[in-house]
Parts: structure tokens; C-alpha cells; sequence
């Protein structure tokens, strides 16, 4: 009820002011209305004068009139000018969020692409030193740790598109700062992927690549050791 009463105040005092604008304005324009004052007191001079002024009050009005209308139909059309533009806008920035979908939709196949030959590499390479009799405990152990890091990669990567589309949901310009809020979301459910996706480099290079050299070390140690044992040894001659 405040509020309304407030309103109507503040409302009535606009008007007030405007009213007292444009009486303002005619009070000024009257000394250039050409209307002469009468010189002489009599009933037809003060007529002419009073003739004079109704017809420029009435020419003052209607200028006013038509002054203000254009004054309105200039800020519809300044309006209307800005919300193109923010239309124009938006569909820039819908258009360019959909295109940056679109490339991280292409990077997560890449992504996955990449790290499941990986994994089908390693796999391959255990199996193939395991039928040899190598030990490939420690391999095997690097590879289910690799397969885990490579799932939650996965599926923050799956998350953080997700999260992206949903800033789509919101009508640019008009949706009260939850845009802006989806789209720090994103950023932050793209750190994740970010350091997920180094997690599984690191491992990869620093533990699963190390195991591996580790273990071609001892294979060729063994296969040295064979070499030697199967050489024929120099006293064999003076049998």
C-alpha cells in the first residue's frame, strides 16, 4: 500500500513538473508572439490583444503537440533501434555457443579416440609379454589406475558439454544474470576436465611409461643372460 501511494506521489509530481514546463515555455514565447499590448484601455484594443493571444496559444499548443509526439515516436524508434541490436547481439553469441559446442562435442571424441587406443595398447602389450612369462603385474596394475583416471576424464568431459548446452536454455538479454551464471559453471566444470585430463598425462608419462622401460630393461637383462648361456664356451676345442 505504501509502495502504491508512493508511486502515485512520485507520479503526480512529474506531471506537476511537466505542467509547469510547459507553462513555463508559453510564458517565455509570449513576448514573441508579436501580440502588442493595447496602448489605449478600450473594450475593442483589449479584444484585438486577447484575439492575438488565443490564436498564438492555440498555434503554441498544437507546435508543442506535434513536438512532443516526434519526441515519442524518436524513443519508440531509439527503442526499437536497441533492441535489434540486442537481438543482432544475442544471435552472434547463440550463434558462437553453438559453434564452441560443436568443437568440444569434437574434442571429446578426439579425447576419448586417443585414450582408448591407449589403453587397447597397453592391454596389447601386457598380453604380449604375459605369453612370453614376463611378469606384467605392475603393467596391470598401471592399466586399471589408467582405465579409472581415463573414466572420471569421461565424465567430467560428458558434464562440462552438458553443462554448456544448458546455457542455451536461457534467453540472451533477458534472463536475470542466470546465463552469466551457467556460464561460470561451464568454466569451472571445464577447470575440472582440465585437470583430470593432466592427471592422466602424468600418469601416463611419470608411472605406466616408467613400468614399461622398467620392465624392457629386465627383458633385455634376461635376454643377455640367455645369450650368454647358449654362447659356446673357448675350452670346447681342446676336447
Amino acid at each position: 500500500m505504501i509502495k502504491k501511494n508512493l508511486t502515485l506521489i512520485v507520479a503526480s509530481f512529474v506531471l506537476l513538473i511537466s505542467a509547469f514546463a510547459t507553462h513555463n515555455v508559453y510564458a517565455q514565447s509570449v513576448e514573441d508572439s508579436g501580440c502588442v499590448p493595447p496602448r489605449e484601455k478600450n473594450s475593442e484594443s483589449i479584444a484585438e490583444y486577447k484575439e492575438c493571444l488565443r490564436r498564438y496559444k492555440q498555434t503554441f499548443l498544437e507546435e508543442y503537440k506535434t513536438r512532443q509526439k516526434e519526441i515519442k515516436q524518436e524513443r519508440e524508434e531509439v527503442k526499437t533501434q536497441l533492441q535489434e541490436t540486442r537481438a543482432e547481439r544475442c544471435d552472434i553469441v547463440e550463434g558462437q555457443m553453438d559453434a564452441r559446442i560443436d568443437q568440444y562435442r569434437a574434442a571429446q571424441e578426439n579425447h576419448l579416440a586417443r585414450y582408448t587406443a591407449l589403453k587397447e595398447k597397453l592391454a596389447n602389450l601386457i598380453t604380449r609379454l604375459e605369453e612370453q612369462g614376463y611378469d606384467v603385474t605392475k603393467l596391470q596394475e598401471d592399466l586399471l589406475v589408467l582405465e579409472d583416471k581415463i573414466a572420471v576424464l569421461t565424465q567430467r568431459f560428458e558434464e562440462f558439454v552438458v553443462q554448456l548446452e544448458e546455457t542455451t536454455n536461457f534467453e540472451c538479454g533477458d534472463s536475470n544474470g542466470d546465463f552469466l551464471t551457467a556460464m561460470q559453471e561451464s568454466r569451472n566444470a571445464l577447470s575440472l576436465v582440465r585437470q583430470s585430463a593432466l592427471d592422466v598425462k602424468n600418469y601416463y608419462v611419470n608411472t605406466v611409461k616408467q613400468d614399461i622401460v622398467a620392465l624392457r630393461d629386465q627383458i633385455r637383462e634376461v635376454s643377455k643372460e640367455d645369450s650368454r648361456m647358449l654362447k659356446p664356451s673357448s675350452n670346447t676345442n681342446g676336447l
